[in-house]
């Protein structure tokens, strides 16, 4: 069962498992612009078709948020406008059993929480503010997110570094399938895989 990353040349796929507190190994797949794992591939052109796991992990997506918002108080998911987002709203609402996105302003949002627009883009923090909002998502993910659950991660670095390592050391499966493709060929490829005719 592939996850949307091709295998290397050398018939690794790209996996880097770590050793979790408990001695358990747990595995993150793909890599976000480079930033984790440094030994991970991250996934060369185009990634393979997305499908589901089999096994019985509650799979959990996390979509960043975007700048273009609707000018008045709405559900968190009719909130942002972007093609970027819309696309992978759709991903996140096919292949996960619940979804939530990674707000620069409110922190991990349910889809269906109503919220009021705002202007905080998380790559204008400081490094310090930037950690300040790091240590508040993790906490609410803490309190959010199941034990032991697949974490299917669609946002850029800004919101998914230092996250995306505490999921990892928690014991989550990390899957990461955007690897270092750019905007447009991001919103390309999660329209193909969210098509009803996909096979999963």
């Amino acid at each position: 069962m592939h996850h949307g990353f091709p295998p290397a040349k050398d018939g690794q796929g790209p996996i880097a498992s770590r050793k979790h507190a408990d001695g358990d190994s747990v595995s993150v797949r793909g890599s976000i612009d480079g930033i984790l794992p440094a030994t991970v591939r991250p996934p060369v052109a185009q990634p393979a078709s997305f499908q589901r796991t089999e096994s019985n992990m509650t799979k959990i997506a996390l979509v960043s948020c975007a700048k273009s918002q609707h000018t008045q108080p709405i559900a968190a998911k009719d909130l942002y406008t972007s093609a970027l987002f819309r696309a992978s709203r759709r991903f996140a609402e096919r292949f996960a059993d619940d979804w939530y996105i990674l707000s620069a302003a409110y922190g991990l949002l349910h889809p269906d929480q109503v919220v009021a627009p705002y202007e905080r883009p998380l790559n204008t923090l400081t490094r310090s503010e930037r950690q300040t909002w790091v240590d508040e998502m993790i906490e609410q993910s803490r309190a959010t997110l199941p034990l032991a659950s697949e974490v299917i991660v669609l946002a850029s670095t800004h919101y998914a570094e230092g996250l995306v390592t505490w999921l990892t050391e928690r014991g989550h499966n990390v899957i990461l399938p955007l690897g270092t493709l750019r905007i447009g060929q991001r919103i390309q490829w999660l329209r193909q895989q969210a098509q009803p005719n996909q096979d999963q």
